[in-house]
């Protein structure tokens, strides 16, 4: 490895609160509103606003950190009984659907035909991939599997999903729930991070997390690592950013297209491990230099990031579906207030949740 052996210890000796994690999960998150305010509210109605999307898709690629987070999250829970995974997934996968109703009645809403607004209440995202994993690493648990073998199964079901992609299927619903697995293709297809392009990466993050409990020194750990990962992400970067059809091939393209972000192959979802990496480095000695309020905010998005996923998928398609029936124009002005109001409402609203949660039902 890039870093002296004495610092990784034999028993775990690094077990506390990781901020560089709770910094990465708020960055991520934060990121993602802008990017789903980029996508769905008024910002983007017009096809022809590529440099919006440009700018949302390459703001800090908010995905791969927050999924490689969720890996060193999974490392770092208290209760790592597989039942507890597997509770934690189907919960996910819950929240999931009621996003994929709100689709539904925003897409209904809209005027596109029953048939193809139904298929959004099968759409998959983040959560749905989520729920996937905590399922998936549940049943490892509960057949204690080895790290170095589940890093083995992540490693053939990403090269699995490299190959297979764009299935389609003569039933529009079919096509649809495989996209939850595999890259599928076809008209009003949502397939966003199947489980197996992306569990790849929330895997590496689990093994990250595995070493991280073990690290004695985080400073020399980081500091070790910022200079190789930083000329193997120039080297990334200037590699896949000429490449067609790849997860950086967005610029000017159709939504299909655009798509391949989504659907990354084991090559790019190591390098988007590696990146996250270097992340957590510069973050590890920025902290020190962050004032005590922006650490309780991020604390606080952290702790919350679930509730805050889902609160800003309802301001969003509610503001969709205002700017729709108001006829507002795009706009950098309406770009601006649009990010800035949801997230600020994000975090008013969690807020509001957890005090009625806490008076309701005393937790």
């Amino acid at each position: 490895m890039f870093f002296n052996s004495n610092i990784i210890e034999k028993e775990e000796c690094n077990t506390g609160r990781q901020l560089e994690l709770d910094v990465a999960k708020a960055y991520s998150i934060f990121i993602m509103i802008i990017i789903h305010c980029l996508a769905y509210s008024s910002l983007c109605i017009s096809s022809q606003d590529d440099t919006y999307l440009y700018l949302g898709m390459y703001l800090g690629m908010a995905a791969p950190i927050f999924l490689f987070s969720m890996g060193i999250t999974m490392c770092y829970t208290r209760n790592k009984t597989y039942q507890a995974f597997i509770k934690r997934g189907i919960h996910l996968l819950l929240l999931g659907f009621i996003i994929n109703i709100l689709y539904f009645l925003s897409n209904y809403g809209a005027g596109i035909g029953l048939n193809y607004a139904l298929n959004s209440l099968l759409a998959n995202d983040v959560l749905q991939f989520a729920g996937l994993s905590f399922i998936l690493i549940g049943i490892f648990k509960k057949y204690n599997l080895k790290n170095a073998t589940i890093m083995k199964i992540a490693l053939i079901m990403s090269l699995i999903g490299t190959i297979i992609t764009g299935l389609t299927f003569d039933n529009l619903y079919l096509t649809q729930f495989v996209g939850n697995f595999v890259n599928t293709y076809g008209t009003n297809i949502v397939s966003a991070f199947p489980l197996f392009n992306w569990f790849l990466i929330t895997v590496l993050g689990l093994r990250f997390g595995s070493y991280l409990r073990r690290c004695n020194n985080k400073t020399e750990f980081y500091r070790n690592l910022l200079i190789p990962l930083t000329v193997i992400c120039i080297v990334g970067v200037i590699t896949f950013l000429p490449l067609e059809n790849g997860m950086f091939d967005i610029i000017g393209l159709t939504a299909v297209q655009r798509a391949n972000f989504f659907q990354s192959n084991t090559l790019e979802i190591i390098y988007s491990a590696l990146f996250t990496i270097l992340t957590f480095a510069i973050i590890h000695f920025i902290i020190p230099y962050i004032p005590d309020k922006i650490k309780d905010l991020i604390l606080f998005a952290s702790k919350n990031i679930t509730i805050i996923y889902i609160i800003q998928w309802i301001l969003i398609l509610s503001i969709l579906e205002i700017n729709l029936f108001l006829n507002i124009v795009p706009s950098y002005l309406t770009t601006l207030v649009t990010i800035l109001g949801v997230i600020i409402l994000s975090l008013i609203l969690t807020r509001i949740y957890l005090y009625l949660k806490k008076l309701i039902f005393n937790k």
